[in-house]
């Protein structure tokens, strides 16, 4: 009795690179769907391949890392393949005197922080899950929350190598701090969340690790001592501010036992001894003046990293809870808490949420009968301020029903130009 043959699909991509059903790898489940292959390039030249072949042919297919975020925001239309950045995984190149590390998309985010700290240099963004990778920070792009004082994840970026559909290797970039005519081009993959090409390598500015931090924890009674604080702190340079409402707070620090506690505020320094000793005193003045209690509760720079882990998976532990990031100016950053408040309390639902107040960013988590209310009222306070919301986790019935609107779909000239067949993540919105 002969072998039964591969299908001709799996033979085209396994004459590329190791390939296997969708169904011998059930932890990759993609808004729910279950791709027919899985292919895994461990080179440019590879990865190029596939998606020209996608493109040829026009198979739907994901481009994925670890995964960890994918089931997110709006979910795919079509799906036959996925193309895994994992095998992607060559040793990083660590440039310390530079401060620079050369560094595929599959190579885990923990793991090169972990070689960094060998030379005592980090990459300053939040950790993410332990399936977190380096090419799928880029994709999902944002900042973390040091962004106060490191920048976004796109001011790290030096360089990059992408693979598009055409088939070819593209460079941008390189081994420098300097400005390079044409990586404006390179940036607009970062974000882009797979849906132009793959970004397979990275140059990636890192710094050294401080050599000492501070993080206070402050308790509040209203909106406004929290707002005037943290507004006169932007001159003390912080790396870190952070505003929480009272559930959230509860949930991170257990800051709900302090008495008719109704905002967190966290605020992080880093650097040189003698400069964070400055700022920790010139910030207790703040409190002071504000009338802001500073919290029982010892909180240190792991810890920090740990809520922030909570954070990220706080769907995972309440099934029906929606995530959304709003982002508006950062002068107009009160005026959605308060808009996020007063929507909260029209529409009867229990929220969870943190505002960054000098970059403009909230995050909220909640849970309600008349959610899509709510979320529709939040996007036109957030429109009506010059900003827009981004639906980031839920249940999938919740992300097919809510689309985001089209000011925040990427610009369909550009999507035709890098992936004229549409084949790249389709229908995952940027």
């Amino acid at each position: 009795m002969s072998e039964k043959k591969p299908a001709p699909q799996q033979q085209n991509l396994a004459g590329i690179c190791p390939v296997i059903k969708g169904s011998e790898a059930p932890e990759i489940v993609l808004d729910g769907k279950i791709p027919q292959y899985v292919a895994y390039p461990s080179s440019d030249k590879e990865a190029a391949q596939i998606l020209s072949l996608a493109a040829r042919t026009k198979t739907p297919l994901a481009v994925i890392g670890g995964a960890s975020k994918f089931n997110a925001g709006t979910p795919l239309t079509d799906l036959e393949w996925a193309l895994s950045t994992v095998n992607l995984n060559q040793e990083p190149v660590i440039k310390a005197d530079d401060l620079i590390v050369q560094v595929k998309a599959g190579v885990a985010l923990a793991e090169l922080q972990n070689l960094l700290s060998r030379h005592n240099l980090f990459l300053p963004v939040d950790p993410g899950t332990a399936k977190a990778t380096v090419g799928g920070m880029l994709a999902q792009g944002g900042g973390g929350s040091h962004r106060l004082k490191y920048g976004l994840v796109r001011d790290l970026v030096l360089g990059m190598t992408l693979a598009l559909t055409d088939g070819k290797v593209y460079k941008f970039g390189g081994q420098t701090v300097k400005n390079v005519t044409g990586y404006d081009v390179g940036k607009l993959f970062i974000g882009s969340k797979g849906t132009l090409g793959v970004i397979t390598e990275a140059y990636l500015r890192v710094y050294p690790v401080p050599p000492a931090s501070e993080v206070l924890l402050g308790v509040a009674r209203g909106l406004d001592a929290v707002w005037k604080a943290a507004k006169a702190m932007e001159e003390i340079e912080p790396a870190v501010v952070e505003i929480y409402d009272a559930p959230l707070a509860k949930r991170l620090y257990n800051l709900g036992s302090q008495g008719n506690v109704r905002y967190g505020i966290l605020v992080k320094y880093a650097g040189p001894g003698p400069a964070v000793d400055k700022q920790y005193a010139e910030t207790l003045a703040v409190f002071n003046q504000y009338g802001i209690s500073l919290s029982k509760a010892d909180v240190n720079d792991a810890e920090i990293w740990e809520k922030r882990e909570v954070m990220n998976t706080l769907d995972a532990f309440t099934p029906d809870l929606i995530g959304v990031k709003i982002a508006v100016p950062r002068v107009k950053t009160r005026q959605m808490a308060e808009g996020l408040e007063a929507a909260a309390g029209q529409f009867g639902i229990e929220q969870l949420a943190m505002h960054m107040p000098a970059v403009g960013i909230c995050q909220v988590w909640f849970t309600g009968k008349q959610w899509l209310e709510f979320m529709r009222a939040l996007e036109g306070t957030a429109r009506g301020l010059g900003g827009l919301v981004q639906l980031k986790t839920g249940d999938l019935s919740v992300r097919r029903e809510f689309r985001i609107d089209s000011a925040q779909i990427l610009d369909s000239q550009i999507k035709h130009f890098f992936d004229p067949e549409g084949v790249l993540n389709a229908g995952k919105c940027v």
